[in-house]
């Protein structure tokens, strides 16, 4: 008897090392179950000793059929915060394979539990005899003919490894949806006069590996001097503001992307030394286009770093004094270079 698909949704947090190899068959403790279980999980995961103690603890019921059933199965990191598993199941001729990802190892090696326990009971289910003596007795226990069940584990059963109540899929889909905020020194080189430090202030929406957000800087000032003896210049001062998104891709505990931002420059011009100073604001578009680094050092907190290029939008030429006698301090960079460092505080 066939039985349906189960798709569980599990979201539970966990964190990862090295890894661990279970042996290549792993035999049950108990000789009526016939599975043979390989297992590779990370050292902090349930092992295959905890998989097939919840077989066992799912399957209570009468010595099952000679039929072996093989199952392999691998959890592997996907990203800082996802956990995949690939499943393949073998039962004499019959294979399936399946893929499975959620937040939790555990909830993974809950799931294996499940999948390997339904085969091996529909493996008891096809063996069991079918004489006629079998159908009578099958028909004086009306309640048989639902099929196997899966009955719960005895309330002085040994505590399992696993949780007891996952979240709901829908609660899985909330929390896949995270929220950072972080604040990174930055360095500027090209847009001002002179090289510039800042601060680079970001928030983001972060969907597993999108990132999606707005971010705000602001630049110190600098004096830049057009005449030596008189001391005679002008300070700028830069701020910016835009939306930037970024696709990283995981690689072990870390993370690197590919990442692009939109934003307004906006510029504040002071003279002095001069004998009617005056000052003014101007603006112009940028687009930002560079790299995303990304690791992972507690749940809730991350160290980012970027390296981008920024390619200003017809960008303004600084002058100083009268239209008809005025002095060139500074045209921006056609590409100038941003690189900055930081914290990232992610929540939940």
């Amino acid at each position: 008897m066939r039985r349906g698909r189960v798709v569980l949704a599990f979201l539970l947090t966990t964190s990862t090392a090295g890894v661990v190899r279970a042996g290549t068959a792993f035999q049950p403790s108990s000789a009526s179950l016939p599975l043979e279980l390989t297992w590779t999980a990370p050292h902090d995961c349930p092992q295959a000793a905890a998989v097939v103690a919840r077989v066992e603890e799912i399957l209570k019921g009468p010595p099952l059929s000679p039929t072996t059933v093989r199952a392999e199965g691998a959890i592997h990191r996907s990203s800082a915060a996802r956990f995949d598993l690939e499943l393949t199941i073998r039962t004499g001729e019959d294979e399936d394979r399946r893929r499975i990802d959620a937040t939790s190892c555990s909830a993974l090696a809950e799931a294996s539990a499940v999948v390997i326990a339904l085969a091996v009971d529909r493996a008891r289910t096809s063996a069991q005899p079918s004489s006629p003596d079998a159908a009578a007795s099958s028909s004086s226990a009306p309640e048989a003919d639902a099929g196997p069940s899966i009955p719960k584990a005895p309330a002085s059963a040994k505590p399992s490894p696993f949780p007891s109540s996952p979240p709901s899929p829908a609660t899985a889909s909330e929390r896949a949806l995270r929220f950072s905020v972080g604040l990174s020194p930055a360095l500027d080189v090209g847009t001002l006069p002179h090289a510039a430090g800042g601060l680079i202030l970001d928030t983001a929406l972060r969907l597993r590996r999108l990132r999606v957000g707005l971010l705000g800087s602001a630049w110190l000032p600098q004096d830049v001097e057009f005449e030596p003896v008189t001391h005679a210049g002008a300070t700028f001062t830069m701020l910016t503001g835009g939306a930037w998104a970024a696709y990283m891709f995981p690689i072990g505990p870390l993370s690197l992307g590919p990442t692009a931002d939109v934003e307004a420059t906006f510029v504040h011009l002071e003279g002095f030394g001069i004998r009617a100073p005056a000052s003014s604001w101007t603006s112009w578009t940028t687009v930002v286009l560079g790299a995303r680094f990304e690791a992972r050092l507690t749940r809730w907190l991350a160290l980012t770093a970027r390296a981008a290029m920024t390619l200003p939008i017809d960008p303004p030429t600084f002058t100083l004094g009268p239209s008809s006698s005025s002095i060139s301090l500074h045209e921006p960079s056609a590409i100038s270079g941003r690189f900055s460092i930081g914290p990232e505080f992610v929540f939940p």
